[in-house]
């Protein structure tokens, strides 16, 4: 515990005596809260939120989504889907990969 209570002691006696430091670390934390959130606003829309108009849709919808297969998403027709089911995970490789 006495660890814990220097190592505070050491961060708050830093930034009391910090003149340029704090100027610097407003600038950081005024980007900080552009960066997340008024960006979110206006360039991440709710997805689930504006999509969906339930709590049970919105959970199958993300459990549909995360335990799909990446080579679903990839364009695979479904012959070759059906062979990757088949021959087991990471077994069949995709036409249209992309490097």
């Amino acid at each position: 515990m006495a660890l814990l209570q220097r190592v505070f002691k050491f961060y708050r006696d830093g930034f009391r005596s910090m003149v340029l430091g704090r100027t610097l670390w407003k600038i950081i934390i005024i980007k900080l809260v552009v960066m997340f959130g008024v960006l979110k606003l206006f360039f991440f829309p709710n997805y689930l939120q504006t999509n969906f108009t339930n709590d049970q849709d919105r959970a199958d919808h993300v459990l549909d989504v995360i335990t799909r297969p990446a080579s679903i998403e990839e364009g695979l027709e479904n012959e070759d889907f059906a062979a990757l089911q088949e021959s087991g995970p990471y077994v069949l490789k995709s036409k249209n990969t992309r490097r």
